[in-house]
């Protein structure tokens, strides 16, 4: 089974990009049907160290990769994967919001 998923052995999966993107988050609205939209989330619940530029080191590969919440033996043939977490470490969320991304487990992933 193992072998089956790819999970078994010294076999790498075959690499379909590799890319470096840099990014900012924004604190500009999109316009939607020609209207800003008013919401202001991310400087609601995001401090200004998030709003700064980061690079995320991408990669695309394809083998046949489990689906991480179905028992039933669904799988994909893609994954696309991140070397850091997309989103702003812990330390950049208002401290209000630190409860909620904790039980999201979102600060695991952001301090990698």
């Amino acid at each position: 089974m193992l072998a089956h998923l790819g999970l078994g052995g010294t076999h790498v999966p075959p690499l379909l990009l590799r890319a470096s993107i840099e990014f900012t988050l924004t604190k500009c609205r999109l316009l939607l049907y020609d209207r800003v939209i008013v919401h202001h989330i991310n400087e609601e619940v995001l401090l200004e160290t998030a709003f700064v530029p980061r690079v995320l080191c991408l990669t695309v590969e394809r083998r046949c990769f489990p689906a991480p919440w179905d028992d039933n033996g669904s799988t994909f043939s893609k994954r696309l994967a991140f070397d850091v977490a997309p989103y702003p470490p812990l330390e950049a969320w208002q401290p209000g919001q630190h409860n909620m991304l904790e039980s999201m487990g979102q600060h695991k992933s952001s301090t990698r």
